[in-house]
């Protein structure tokens, strides 16, 4: 299900939040790696989302930032921890998701459009 909200709305990740909406994880298509790696983890496409990241091999946590961060600071981020995206949460406590930011909304915002 996962995975085919992030086809229809043409995104690359979503957010995994628990339930009282805290983000605990990031769900990408390259997490979909992991079922080519192994032909033995086929049937985790069909599992939840909780049970598929927990499965995940390589779990990163997700890369987080407040509204009260500066640009560069998300600058710094990208470039130091080679990420796609980053969230933004309401507070670093509660961790619930109100935004996010992508490599390219980044890079759109410094580098307009050729002409």
């Amino acid at each position: 299900m996962a995975f085919q909200k992030m086809r229809d709305n043409a995104s690359s990740a979503v957010a995994v939040v628990d339930d009282s909406d805290r983000l605990i994880d990031v769900l990408s298509v390259s997490d979909l790696k992991i079922l080519g790696e192994n032909m033995d983890k086929v049937h985790l496409i069909t599992e939840s989302v909780e049970e598929f990241v927990r499965l995940k091999s390589d779990r990163i946590p997700p890369v987080l930032v407040t509204p009260l961060d500066t640009v560069g600071h998300v600058s710094q981020l990208f470039l130091q921890d080679k990420i796609h995206r980053v969230y933004v949460v309401d507070s670093e406590q509660s961790r619930r998701p109100i935004g996010v930011i992508g490599l390219q909304d980044f890079l759109t915002l410094f580098l307009p459009k050729q002409q």
